[in-house]
This record gives C-alpha cells, sequence and structure tokens, in this order.
C-alpha cells in the first residue's frame, strides 16, 4: 500500500503542475489582483483579464516552458511563453490589446509545453 501512495504521488508531481493566476485588473496602481490557482495536467482553466499586465506563478513542480494564450471563439491567440521553475512567476506586460467580445476582457489559459528540449539550472 504504501508503495502505490508513493507511486500516485511520484505521478502527480511529474505530471501535474499547479499555478497562481495573478492579473493587474485593480485600479490601485502598482498591486496584483489575485484571480486564483489551478492544478492542471496540460492546460489551466480561464483567467479573465481587463488588460494591463499579467501575471501567472508556478507553485509546484515540474520545471517547463509555460505558454501564455488567449482564449477566442475561432483560433486561440498565443501571447508569450517562460521557462519556470518552482516558485517562479512570468509577467507578460500590456496585454491590453487582446481585450475583446461584449464582456471587454481577454480570456487567458496557460499551457505546459514539456516537448522543448529544456535543461535544469543547478
Amino acid at each position: 500500500m504504501k508503495q502505490v501512495v508513493a507511486i500516485l504521488i511520484a505521478f502527480a508531481t511529474i505530471f501535474f503542475a499547479s499555478l497562481s493566476l495573478i492579473s493587474a485588473k485593480s485600479n490601485v496602481t502598482g498591486t496584483w489582483d489575485y484571480i486564483g490557482s489551478s492544478i492542471f495536467f496540460n492546460t489551466t482553466g480561464i483567467a479573465e483579464s481587463t488588460g494591463g499586465d499579467f501575471k501567472y506563478c508556478l507553485t509546484a513542480e515540474p520545471s517547463g516552458w509555460y505558454k501564455l494564450w488567449e482564449d477566442d471563439p475561432v483560433g486561440d491567440d498565443f501571447v508569450g511563453e517562460r521557462y519556470l521553475s518552482h516558485d517562479e512567476c512570468a509577467i507578460f506586460r500590456n496585454i491590453g490589446g487582446y481585450v475583446d467580445g461584449s464582456n471587454n476582457e481577454a480570456e487567458f489559459y496557460v499551457k505546459k509545453n514539456f516537448t522543448v528540449q529544456t535543461s535544469k539550472r543547478i
């Protein structure tokens, strides 16, 4: 039984990531609004933003490339990507150009990309 639990924990650590999604939606200059967190296998849930800057932080392993996308009904827009290790954050500045639709918001999600060869920092 202990071996099964250890294997499940190892699986969760290797294949699932956890991100905190943070966006500058506040009217208060210099502060971040916490949107939520997402534990995911490949793609996070949608985080809505009214523009400004957008930040996401990797709160659990695995390290790798994480891409920010803006969700659209016809073809999603690639915003950018960052290599993140545990407790690192990616910040995308001036993302107001992705705000669209009748709700005047951008709908962002993050997708893992481990097909790119990467090296660990030691």
